[in-house]
């Protein structure tokens, strides 16, 4: 599975995601989302993860095959980390993954 191809689609499908980083998580693939919110602006769009889901996840579900299917997707409302050299830092989203749900579970 090619997860730069996931990452793609949906930019192409979703104009209101900026940037995305798409990993494996439990096996599945899922997706880091940091929104465009200049785009959301302009469309006077208020339910940003509303939107996100529908335009840029459910979208690109509905014409993949199942194993390639998003099933998970958490909206940062920070750019994603990237290495010196520009290209995302796969492990540094993984890591805001682990303490996003850290949070989560002692909230």
């Amino acid at each position: 599975m090619n997860l730069h191809d996931i990452e793609e689609r949906i930019l192409i499908l979703c104009p209101f995601v900026k940037e995305i980083v798409v990993t494996i998580e439990n096996g599945h693939p899922f997706a880091t989302i940091y929104p465009n919110f200049q785009t959301l602006k302009s469309a006077h769009i208020i339910n940003i993860e509303s939107e996100i889901r529908w335009y840029g996840i459910e979208l690109y579900n509905m014409v993949v095959e199942e194993s390639q299917k998003v099933r998970g997707y958490f909206i940062s409302t920070h750019p994603l980390p990237k290495t010196a050299s520009g290209e995302f830092d796969t492990s540094r989203v993984k890591e805001l993954l682990n303490k996003t749900k850290q949070t989560m579970q002692t909230a």
